[in-house]
């Protein structure tokens, strides 16, 4: 189990200067070619997004009202606040903000290596989430969570294997395994 902070995350302005991107995770740490990247970006206003090739992208919209997404003109995909969509890397999307600003929260992968899921949950008192997956991260959008470890507002704890989750609040939930997986989980009366 590892938690990464604030001072673990790399922030970087887009270069058409319409957004901001705050890289929680890359794996490997370093590599150009990464397996999977974990972000939150800021989109401010109309943009295309940045051509991934290679990889697929999970995204959920946090905070605004949502986005529509244009492929080569044709395709739209329509994402609001608490939704969860998946589509290819490239070429990037147009993108167009639904009533303003969006925070959303990405998954972008090496499909070759990983099957990825994303969803945001949101656990109520007396709740407990059973995660099943070879490799989930918990990113904490509001509220408290106690296990598998306290983590607060904006930490991101990454670990291996089924994991029961405790607390009250708002979260993004990724997990990802070289197999096929789906966000199997079941909310339960805490004893």
């Amino acid at each position: 189990m590892r938690l990464l902070t604030q001072k673990d995350f790399t922030k970087q302005a887009w270069a058409n200067g319409r957004g901001s991107t705050l890289e929680l995770y890359r794996e490997p740490a370093q590599a150009a070619r990464f397996a999977l990247r974990l972000s939150v970006a800021e989109v401010y206003e109309n943009s295309r997004f940045s051509d991934f090739p290679g990889y697929q992208r999970a995204l959920g919209v946090l905070s605004g009202a949502g986005l529509s997404l244009q492929f080569d003109g044709a395709k739209v995909l329509t994402i609001k606040r608490s939704e969860t969509q998946q589509f290819p890397g490239a070429p990037g999307p147009w993108c167009e903000l639904i009533g303003g600003p969006v925070q959303d929260f990405n998954a972008i992968y090496d499909a070759s290596r990983w099957r990825v899921e994303l969803a945001i949950v949101r656990l109520g008192t007396d709740t407990l989430l059973d995660v099943f997956a070879e490799h989930s991260a918990v990113y904490l959008l509001e509220g408290t969570l106690s296990a598998p470890m306290p983590i607060s507002v904006g930490e991101l704890v990454l670990f291996d294997g089924a994991q029961q989750l405790g607390g009250v609040g708002r979260m993004v939930l990724v997990q990802w395994s070289s197999s096929i997986v789906k966000i199997a989980t079941s909310a339960k009366e805490n004893p």
